[in-house]
């Protein structure tokens, strides 16, 4: 449950494996606000998803 500060439920953060995003991330689901990340490489992106629960979908190239 989102709080005041943060009225959304749901947010799409994108480039979030670099360091400004993966921590707005970080901030948004420590606060309670459901965070869809995404972004390239996915190893890094990998690194953010240990902070919390969280599901991933496979990489690929369209």
């Amino acid at each position: 449950m989102a709080d005041a500060k943060y009225p959304w439920k749901l947010v799409w953060i994108t480039g979030a494996s670099g360091a400004i995003c993966g921590e707005i991330a970080r901030r948004l689901a420590a606060a309670g606000v459901t965070v869809a990340a995404t972004a390239r490489p996915s190893d890094r992106l990998d690194k953010l998803g240990r902070f919390g629960e969280h599901q991933s979908l496979p990489g690929g190239r369209a």
